[in-house]
């Protein structure tokens, strides 16, 4: 099961030198929780896996080429847990799907803004926004999903 989950290892428990080696992740194995998750990972089961792991929240994103823009495929309704994970679902062929951790969702929501600085971004309504501050206070009250840049 281990190397089915790495997404989550390297989201959860980020390391500095050999981000790419399994074995920098194996003392992490058994975390998240994915007691009773069938492998591969379906989009209905993240709502699960979140209740087995009252620390994670998760977000998935794919890209529509028809829109040609980033949707959002799943949403957590968690809002104050310790760790947040954003992943990218890429789909291939016969079904077959794959996640991918975002590492910086600046970058990932670039294309949102007109500011060319690195953004700060609600996990909510992944609106970017120009500075810590603002998206302090939008951290500590309910999104309204009607912010400005």
């Amino acid at each position: 099961m281990f190397p089915v989950f790495c997404v989550g290892c390297t989201a959860l428990h980020p390391t500095k030198i050999h981000q790419n080696n399994i074995s920098s992740y194996k003392k992490y194995e058994n975390l998240p929780n994915m007691t009773g998750t069938k492998f591969p990972v379906q989009m209905k089961q993240i709502s699960q896996i979140e209740r087995r792991n009252p620390f994670l929240s998760v977000n998935v994103f794919f890209y529509d080429a028809d829109m040609r823009d980033i949707c959002v495929e799943y949403q957590s309704s968690e809002r104050e847990r310790e760790k947040h994970v954003n992943l990218l679902l890429l789909e291939g062929e016969n079904g077959k799907h794959h996640y991918v951790y975002i590492t910086s969702m600046s970058h990932f929501v670039a294309h949102r803004s007109k500011h060319h600085a690195a953004a700060h971004v609600c996990n909510s309504c992944h609106h970017p926004f120009e500075n810590q501050q603002s998206s302090t206070i939008l951290s500590q009250t309910p999104c309204t999903n009607d912010h400005v840049s």
